[in-house]
């Protein structure tokens, strides 16, 4: 989970960056069923995420304006 902050904190306030957090684990559980990869946005950013067999949610990338950074962290 940290490895998420640390690429996006240069971008994002820390409460934004929070917030896409939960939004990312509550969406990738409700649309990734099967472990395939859902793409979404919040508030501007987008991101590719996929539910986990554990539950854990592994977070692909997230774009910040027209920045798209590599972020590959299970949250």
């Amino acid at each position: 989970m940290y490895k998420f902050f640390d690429y996006l904190a240069p971008d994002l306030p820390i409460r934004t960056i929070r917030d896409l957090l939960g939004y990312i684990r509550r969406f990738a559980a409700l649309f990734g069923a099967g472990g395939v990869p859902v793409e979404g946005q919040m508030d501007g950013v987008g991101f590719c995420a996929t539910q986990q067999p554990g539950g854990d949610v592994r977070v692909h990338w997230v774009q910040v304006n027209r920045q798209r950074i590599p972020v590959d962290a299970v949250v």
